[in-house]
């Protein structure tokens, strides 16, 4: 018969007692201060009490950049763990893992800013290494590991950057779409700039793998257009041209859900839909030299003012690759 009433319990060590939530409280006096913390897991936990062990002039004087990651990714990011490390990884490599805490300026995240620039990162993107930079300040001075606010202020972004799958970010966001057919779909749509309703719709006589084109015959304009297949978007529809409908079973709803989700995983802008997808091959086009008729008879727009757009902001780029010339020289 087994014991009514009678459980396994870990014991914890000292400075450390476990909520009827199951959540962990650590709790320690360490030179006539009195720090309590409460964690989610007993891990975290491990890791906090070791930190407010020392005395606070120990920790502060001693804590580094490398300490405050490794700190994070233990209590911070754990969900999010292969994400975060590209974000952190810039960090890292920017600042150094042996640079104090103490001694980050206001000068030296200015210039981690424009260090991401010169690499050629989009500002999105450098606003998620900024975010990641910020967390970590603001986690170290949660848990009193410094005592002193860092600010750190995201960069203000072009408008038509805001809703953009930046290249260094795209694997990242898809390897976090669980289902194979939404990200085959994702993959569609960014190598293809179709619209949503157009690639759900795509079925296998629209397909012609020889001569290289999707033909496209009803959308938004009623401008019948012939969409060219890349490299990547033909391994996706020679592998799914076997349905009569390529997307049978996709629901939009279903997949805005999970590419919101992966958007978020990814640590990419909260502007991020479904439309970005296609806005970022057009985006993509006209860093690539396409001019706006291109850009038209490609996307089916009905108005060439409307791919001007896209023109526009890569004239902002050639002047940053400017930019990058005047540096060089």
């Amino acid at each position: 018969m087994r014991n009514a009433g009678k459980t396994n319990k870990i014991k914890l060590p000292k400075g450390i007692r476990q909520k009827k939530n199951g959540s962990y409280i650590v709790d320690i006096t360490t030179e006539g201060v009195r720090r309590t913390k409460t964690l989610k897991t007993l891990d975290e936990a491990l890791v906090v009490l070791k930190e407010m062990q020392k005395s606070p002039d120990e920790i502060k004087q001693d804590f580094t950049v490398g300490q405050a990651v490794d700190y994070c990714l233990k209590t911070q990011w754990q969900s999010y763990c292969g994400a975060i490390r590209y974000h952190t990884n810039a960090i890292l490599d920017f600042f150094g893992k042996d640079k104090k805490i103490s001694t980050i300026t206001q000068m030296d995240i200015s210039n981690f800013v424009s260090s991401c620039r010169n690499a050629g990162l989009q500002d999105s993107t450098i606003n998620v290494h900024l975010s990641k930079l910020a967390t970590i300040f603001n986690r170290l001075l949660d848990d009193e590991i410094i005592d002193k606010k860092i600010k750190v202020k995201k960069i203000k972004l072009r408008s038509k950057e805001k809703n953009i799958v930046s290249q260094e970010m795209e694997e990242v966001f898809l390897s976090k779409l669980k289902k194979e057919v939404h990200r085959d779909l994702a993959v569609l749509l960014l190598e293809t700039g179709l619209r949503i309703n157009e690639a759900l719709s795509l079925r296998k006589e629209h397909i012609d793998l020889h001569e290289g084109f999707i033909y496209i015959y009803v959308n938004k304009t009623d401008t019948p257009r012939a969409v060219p297949i890349t490299s990547r978007a033909r391994e996706i529809l020679s592998k799914r041209i076997g349905n009569a409908d390529l997307f049978p079973r996709v629901k939009y709803a279903a997949f805005y859900v999970a590419l919101k989700n992966a958007a978020k995983a990814a640590g990419l802008p909260e502007d991020i839909t479904i439309h970005s997808l296609r806005h970022t091959c057009l985006s993509r086009l006209a860093k690539n030299g396409a001019n706006a008729s291109i850009i038209m008879a490609w996307a089916g727009h009905k108005k060439l003012t409307t791919s001007q757009q896209y023109i526009h902001m890569s004239a902002q780029d050639l002047k940053n690759f400017a930019n990058k010339l005047d540096n060089a020289i």
